[in-house]
């Protein structure tokens, strides 16, 4: 429906997400599993493979005139990660940008863990992120943040993004 001229992508993983991408985007992760992620012709596709901290800092969006004005942030499940990564986001993004939150609303207690070592026991882990979510409410009322109960474990769109905004 919003047809993004940019779309920038944390935590990309095998990009079987990237089919939904119907124009240029950035795909970011460190350890990628790619299984065929769509090129479209006259689209562009950036694939990072780095942590985004360092995608971010390496001014690569700067350089390439990109400015997403959509976002799918699904990187590290810890809160201080999440709200770096949405701060880099939106100190890149168009002004007005929309962006994804993933699994920040765990259905249980015990996939609220800081402990990433959660992952190898293959069972549903969200870490701390839906912090983000909690303190968007609280520190931004310029936003507009809803959460939506979709499958897993939720997702969070905040919309109104500001690129000047230092909050």
């Amino acid at each position: 429906i919003l047809k993004p001229d940019w779309y920038l992508e944390v935590g990309t993983r095998e990009g079987r997400s990237l089919a939904l991408a119907l124009g240029n985007y950035v795909a970011i992760d460190p350890e990628f599993r790619p299984q065929s992620p769509p090129l479209l012709p006259g689209k562009r596709a950036h694939f990072l493979s780095m942590t985004s901290d360092e995608a971010f800092a390496s001014g690569f969006l700067e350089r390439e005139g990109i400015h997403p004005d959509f976002g799918f942030l699904d990187g590290m499940h810890l809160s201080d990660f999440l709200m770096r990564d949405f701060i880099n986001f939106e100190r890149a993004a168009k002004p007005g940008a929309r962006v994804a939150l993933h699994d920040c609303l765990p259905f249980g207690h015990g996939m609220e863990t800081r402990d990433d070592a959660v992952i190898a026991t293959g069972k549903p882990w969200t870490g701390d992120v839906w912090k983000v979510a909690w303190w968007l409410i609280q520190h931004r009322p310029d936003l507009k943040v809803r959460m939506l109960d979709a499958w897993r474990s939720g997702l969070v769109i905040v919309e109104g993004l500001d690129p000047e905004n230092t909050v």
